[in-house]
């Protein structure tokens, strides 16, 4: 062959291996070499050398000084069906393409350059990984390589996905990373002693308390797909009914801790009851770990750590029975609503145990801000009710919800109430 200058641009990226399921990608910038080269096999060519024996070239076969040949460049297409491609085959695309819902809560943004954040460097759509590198400015593993494996798609359209490797330095160490996932616990600890995460089409995985619900203890909860009240929801499993909260910055007794709930399946009625299991985990992974000592047994009881279990329910469930407007026999009026009894909060109540936590108004003249327990009895055919208040000034809501009932519910009209006598309740006018 005669000696020419040849300038070959190298593509953008290189197919680094196929397979009869696929190729191999990896996606890597390189700079075109641009620079004039001459193959090994030529020899140097001086000054009116003639080219001997079968690489002779007939006819003005010495080749003068400073000539040159002008010859098409391109790069010759040598592959054949063999190699599992055509000459004008295309890379294939990535198979996980696509937005994407997990049972953790989470959600994957996927394109065919990136992993959410992260950058795709090379996959396998045949042997089901990909190796991702992490950003510069990621917070725990800057530019690091992570490698991630998945198994093969549902009839629905679900595929489980585990990451492997985190912290590879090298795309090499990471190519090479042994595979420790164990494909047969996918739902136990097959991800690094962990369960996998179950992927599937956006919106497969929505929280399923998504909603607003009271409780039996007049509390509202308003839960998104991320929020649970003021909390950050940071990870759920529907099925097993449960989620990791974080707490707000600036909550006032947990600032940024972790909390866990449980809850147990909707009845017939739409209703569950809810649990807090850990309060104040330092980490997500604390939280997480945390044993579950909810006894599942003793919901009304003192199942959820010495307490009964909350009871939700759909919006209005559990109204305060005693809304409305009132008088009593000392000629006293009220105004009851879920949130308020007079000009004090209700913090919490329970219809079915006639109890109510209330809390004294900032500028009360005799308890500021102090928390009172109120007590009372069933209503009666005519709509009339007692009621006793058995603790005035409580510094806390906890102090006021553990505190002993004492009053004496057969001795409603002389000194069942702490000495005096019960205050009866009934519609407006009934005591004019």
């Amino acid at each position: 062959m005669s000696h020419w200058t040849t300038k070959l641009t190298v593509a953008a990226f290189v197919l680094v291996g196929w397979t009869s399921m696929g190729c191999v990608v990896v996606v890597e910038d390189t700079v075109a070499d641009t620079t004039d080269t001459v193959s090994p096999a030529d020899t140097t060519v001086e000054a009116d050398t003639t080219v001997q024996e079968d690489t002779t070239v007939e006819e003005d076969s010495t080749v003068d000084e400073d000539s040159t040949v002008e010859e098409d460049t391109s790069v010759e297409d040598t592959s054949s069906p063999e190699d599992g491609m055509s000459g004008d085959a295309t890379p294939e695309a990535f198979e996980l393409i696509g937005e994407w819902d997990t049972n953790f809560g989470g959600t994957y943004v996927i394109t065919s350059e990136k992993w959410d954040s992260s950058t795709i460097e090379a996959f396998d759509n045949g042997d089901n990984w990909a190796v991702t590198q992490y950003p510069a400015d990621d917070e725990w593993n800057p530019n690091a390589f992570a490698k991630q494996v998945w198994t093969d798609f549902d009839a629905d359209g679900f595929f489980y996905h585990c990451t492997i490797v985190y912290s590879a330095e090298t795309l090499e160490e990471a190519l090479n990373a042994e595979n420790t996932a164990n494909y047969d616990d996918l739902e136990g600890e097959g991800c690094g002693g962990f369960p996998w995460t179950k992927v599937g089409p956006k919106g497969a995985f929505d929280f399923e308390l998504i909603g607003e619900w009271d409780t039996n203890f007049g509390q509202v909860y308003t839960i998104t797909k991320d929020m649970w009240g003021s909390s950050t929801i940071q990870v759920f499993d529907n099925a097993e009914n449960w989620a990791v909260t974080q707490y707000p910055a600036d909550d006032e007794w947990n600032p940024s801790a972790f909390a866990k709930q449980v809850w147990t399946d909707f009845d017939a009625d739409g209703f569950f009851y809810h649990c807090t299991i850990v309060y104040s985990a330092e980490t997500l992974q604390e939280a997480l770990t945390a044993e579950d000592t909810a006894d599942y047994n003793d919901l009304e009881g003192a199942g959820c750590g010495g307490f009964p279990w909350t009871k939700v329910g759909p919006k209005g469930a559990f109204d305060f029975e005693l809304n409305g407007e009132w008088s009593t026999n000392y000629g006293e009026s009220y105004t009851i609503s879920n949130t308020m009894w007079g000009s004090s909060a209700i913090q919490v109540f329970d219809n079915d145990a006639n109890w109510a936590v209330t809390q004294y108004s900032e500028d009360d003249e005799w308890n500021p801000n102090a928390f009172a327990k109120q007590v009372w009895t069933d209503l009666d055919d005519a709509g009339f009710f007692y009621q006793c208040t058995v603790v005035f000034s409580a510094e806390t809501l906890q102090e006021a919800i553990e505190a002993e009932d004492t009053a004496n519910y057969d001795d409603l009209e002389d000194t069942g109430c702490g000495g005096f006598p019960w205050t009866k309740f009934g519609p407006p006018g009934s005591f004019e």
